[in-house]
């Protein structure tokens, strides 16, 4: 028989998770489906999963491969292969089965039948009413399922696509296994199974087992199948056919499985489930192939009463070469496998190259009805969703990598996520449910690229958080339960100083996935400066789930710090370092230790140890770049920046900062030119404008310093830069323009009191506040004002006895009587 070795295949090559979709009009037989109908097949099979959290499984892409056999060689309804799917391992990720399902949906038409087939996990997170249990693919994280899973709801969609234009329907889940996932403490799996038991549209269904069951696998089937997978095929083959009319019907096929499989599991219990019409046919017998099947089981296996066998003609079309085509396919190819996905991708270096995308809409305008063009739009969506998801993925497994590529900043493939998300949704119909998934992903991406422009322009972050908050809202509205985007929200939240309203996102995130350790670590960073005891708690739920989240040993150090057991505090803080050696933040956080507890150089020491780390985050370079400049070692501050400067020219702080380092070393010229740099980038900046308005002060042309002060007042509406007040009035005060220089400093003096360094301030303040009140001949207020600046810290005794503008107090008795309170002459 020239079927035997695929019978053996099917025999001895598969797996113990299943999970069959083949899609039945409701109250029409499998087995009727006839030549008037195209049969479509996805078949997925998942071993080995990405995340190690996710226990592997044994046969699943075995099981797959049998069955895909299977389905190619039954005698009605056969799939050939332009039609049929096959997932195996990491080519099931999220993205290649959401557009299977998408082409499958898309090309079936009325009369046509589907076979989708899944070996992989179920599970459930939580179990409030709204979680929709979830099929997990190969990239789907162990601790956040609606990331990147194939949800219930997403199933349902589909069938009711599918059914209400005609299209038959059944499903098969072997999808609860034993194992440690994620919803293990509420049944998850079970749930899952229960929740997969619901009739969506009339469809038929086969369940492995009961929701409270599990199901079993060993090499005793088949050399390694799972019992329901080992029986199944059996079972359509022909072997359930009781009544011998070359056809199985559900009720044959479900009367077969629980002969079979229950006595071969005990003392285990796994009773299949079916659901619906138990009269319709699910397969059409080929005698001939039942024969061969029976015999490979069983060589003593001896047939009788042979019968017809259904047959299936086929004539497959001979396609003629279009040599045009294969020139137009060898460069799309060129461009995915080159990742020239869209135009900004195409670069110097790609002379008369065009992206991928922009060769697809030639495509489609040249080969309308071409499928293969179809299918090239499906790869290409693929590829502009695949590093996105798996930078999600990397962020929920706190992988080391992915933290310093978000350090990094918005730079390389985070700027380029969301235009490639974008793109691909564009593709998709607005009922696609993928649609909105990866609008939601390019909203939170284009969040965080908004996120990191805010750490780098800090005069100006609260306009990127903003920006940050309402691109994360949009992500939330496209996809509201998936834990990362609440994540986000708060993280924003905490930025923006709003406390409160970070901790009720933080929670959401905590609700929707438990056992994801983040959102309890951002909790524990969001509270620690105001409630260090809970936020100590949240830090060791946090550890409990994820051993390695550096910020919460940084909080548990705090913790034992403020209660001085220093030993405990640098204990955490060393094994925060020891769990993530190759990434500088641990470090940093223990220099910012030592730094609070008054050891600079111990500090020192672990600033250098960050810098011994490839690569180094700029914002790291930056920080560091700023503990020399307090340390007023301006030569190792400007070499820092300028490291940050070469590896991001986008970093407007790095070139603020620099600025102010030249200008304390009193190099006006170098320092100029870094803040003219910084207004290039950020044209409001009011740091630079002020201090360029201070440079030109001292280089003798006031009214440049006056406009430059005036545009630093004005950078930031609604907003008072106290630098540039401070230097204005003075300017005003050299101009002879009195009056707005007293403006200015009561401008001054009411409302920059609470600012950095306004204690330093006043004693110039006041000062100029005194000359001015006794050029007008306000002697008493002229006292009042000098003293209060020698109060301050006014100390230039030369100074204040030569300066013409107190010239009218020298004749008062109280002029000595100050001099001598303050200078002790």
């Amino acid at each position: 028989m020239k079927n035997a070795m695929a019978f053996k295949q099917l025999c001895r090559g598969s797996a113990w998770i299943l999970l069959v979709i083949c899609i039945l009009y409701p109250g029409m037989a499998f087995g009727q489906f006839g030549p008037r109908g195209v049969c479509r097949a996805m078949v997925m099979g998942i071993s080995e999963y990405q995340d190690p959290e996710i226990p592997d499984l044994r046969f699943a892409h075995r099981d797959a491969e049998a069955f895909s056999r299977y389905l190619q060689i039954r005698p009605v309804d056969k799939v050939k292969p332009e039609n049929l799917k096959l997932l195996i391992n990491d080519q099931a990720t999220g993205g290649n089965v959401h557009l299977a399902i998408r082409s499958i949906v898309q090309e079936s038409q009325s009369g046509d039948k589907v076979v989708i087939y899944f070996a992989g996990h179920g599970d459930v997170e939580t179990l409030y009413p709204d979680e929709p249990g979830h099929l997990l693919v190969f990239d789907t994280p162990a601790n956040n399922y609606s990331a990147n899973s194939l949800r219930l709801d997403d199933i349902r969609r589909s069938v009711n696509a599918l059914v209400s234009r005609n299209i038959q329907v059944l499903i098969v889940t072997d999808a609860c296994h034993a194992g440690k996932l994620a919803g293990s403490a509420v049944n998850g799996a079970q749930a899952a199974t229960s929740s997969m038991a619901e009739q969506f549209n009339s469809e038929i269904k086969i369940l492995s087992c009961q929701s409270n069951e599990f199901s079993q696998e060993g090499e005793q089937w088949g050399e390694g199948r799972g019992v329901f997978s080992w029986y199944l095929i059996q079972g359509l083959m022909g072997m359930a056919d009781v009544d011998r009319d070359l056809q199985v019907t559900i009720k044959e096929l479900s009367r077969f499985l629980e002969d079979m499989i229950e006595p071969d599991v005990a003392p285990q219990r796994q009773t299949p489930n079916l659901v619906g019409d138990r009269n319709a046919r699910i397969a059409v017998i080929d005698e001939a192939q039942l024969l061969a099947f029976r015999k490979e089981l069983d060589p003593n296996f001896s047939p009788s009463d042979p019968v017809l066998a259904a047959r299936e003609p086929e004539a497959p079309p001979v396609e003629r070469i279009d040599s045009v085509w294969v020139k137009k396919r060898s460069s799309i190819q060129w461009a995915l496998d080159n990742k020239r996905l869209i135009r900004e991708d195409i670069g110097s270096n790609d002379p008369g190259r065009m992206s991928a995308y922009d060769q697809l809409q030639q495509l489609k305008k040249d080969y309308p009805e071409k499928n293969e063009v179809k299918q090239i739009e499906d790869q290409l969506i693929a590829k502009l969703q695949e590093g996105a998801q798996q930078a999600v993925n990397a962020y929920l497994k706190n992988d080391q990598q992915e933290l310093i590529n978000r350090w990094k900043g918005s730079s390389g493939s985070y700027q380029r996520f969301p235009a490639y998300l974008k793109t691909a949704a564009s593709m998709l119909d607005s009922d696609q449910y993928l649609r909105n998934r990866l609008l939601a992903l390019a909203h939170y991406f284009q969040a965080i690229n908004y996120r990191f422009s805010a750490e780098k322009e800090t005069r100006t972050r609260s306009s990127f958080l903003h920006q940050a908050l309402d691109q994360a809202d949009s992500a939330k509205l496209f996809e509201p339960r998936t834990a990362y985007i609440p994540n986000e929200i708060g993280l924003i939240y905490s930025r923006l100083d709003m406390g409160q309203k970070a901790v009720s996102y933080y929670k959401e995130a905590m609700d929707i996935a438990p056992t994801w350790a983040m959102p309890y670590n951002n909790l524990a960073m969001n509270a620690y400066e105001e409630n260090l005891n809970q936020a100590a708690e949240w830090a060791r739920m946090a550890l409990q789930r994820d051993s390695s989240l550096f910020g919460s040993y940084y909080v548990r150090a705090l913790f034992h710090k403020e209660n001085n057991e220093q030993f405990l505090a640098e204990t955490a803080l060393l094994e925060g370092i020891r769990r993530n050696p190759n990434i500088p933040q641990p470090m940093m956080n223990f220099a910012s230790y030592w730094i609070q507890v008054e050891r600079p150089e111990m500090a020192e020491m672990w600033y250098q140890q960050v810098l011994t780390k490839s690569p180094i985050a700029t914002n790291h370079l930056h920080d560091i770049g700023n503990y020399y400049s307090n340390k007023s070692d301006f030569d190792r501050s400007i070499y820092y920046f300028q490291q940050v400067i070469k590896a991001d020219p986008t970093f407007t702080e790095a070139w603020f900062e620099m600025g102010n380092a030249f200008m304390h070393k009193g190099n006006l010229k170098d320092a100029k030119n870094a803040f003219q740099e910084t207004l290039k980038l950020q044209n409001n900046h009011p740091g630079a404008l002020s201090n360029l308005g201070h440079i030109a002060f001292r280089e003798g042309e006031p009214q440049m310093s006056l406009t430059y002060y005036k545009q630093a007042m004005n950078a930031i509406p609604g907003t008072a830069y106290c630098p540039a007040i401070e230097g204005a009035a003075a300017v005003q005060l050299q101009l002879g323009s009195l009056s707005e220089s007293k403006k200015l400093i009561t401008q001054f003096l009411n409302e920059c009191a609470d600012i950095p360094g306004f204690h330093e301030s006043r004693k110039s303040v006041f000062y100029n506040l005194a000359c001015i009140e006794s050029r007008e001949g306000r002697l008493e207020d002229a006292f009042i004002a000098l003293e209060k600046a020698l109060d301050a810290g006014f100390g230039n005794e030369n100074h204040i006895r030569t300066d013409p503008d107190l010239q009218s107090l020298h004749d008062k008795p109280e002029w000595e009587q100050i001099l001598k309170k303050y200078f002790n002459n």
